[in-house]
């Protein structure tokens, strides 16, 4: 009789074992999933916010063909959000062939905080351009270094 209850302990801890093992496997990859999706996706959010950021206010020919990867990454990767901003974006670009892009910088730079785990931010966006001299020459430098 004593055996029996031995046996039977045995094999009902080797099942939990192996189902608790089996759980905490499940769970473990789960995690290393979401986490893998979290780092990609915040990485190609970064290089959107970089990439529009970059070409907001550039004097460049070719700005509207360094916009195709971003607004087509923010279909892969963005909110439902973002991309209704993104397609407001292309819209109003083939109309007016110019468009404001702050609006989605802002819910970019949003998002990416909160997944950071960063506190949002409660200051405006702002820009910051610092434009060279049309045709420098060294009298300007000077003054300009006094």
């Amino acid at each position: 009789m004593a055996d029996t209850s031995l046996w039977q302990t045995a094999v009902v801890s080797l099942v939990a074992a192996l189902v608790g093992g089996y759980f905490v496997h499940f769970l473990s990859g789960l995690r290393d999933r979401n986490s893998k999706r979290r780092e990609l996706v915040t990485k190609y959010l970064i290089e959107i916010w970089q990439t529009i950021e970059s070409v907001n206010k550039s004097e460049e020919s070719n700005v509207l063909r360094r916009l195709e990867k971003p607004i087509a990454d923010i279909q892969l990767f963005g909110s439902d959000h973002q991309v209704k901003i993104a397609h407001s974006i292309v819209n109003e670009i083939v109309k007016n062939q110019t468009s404001d892009t702050t609006d989605l910088l802002v819910d970019l730079r949003d998002s990416l905080r909160d997944e950071l785990g960063l506190p949002k931010l409660q200051h405006k966006f702002f820009w910051f351009r610092s434009a060279p001299i049309a045709s420098p020459n060294k009298k300007n430098i000077r003054k300009k270094q006094s």
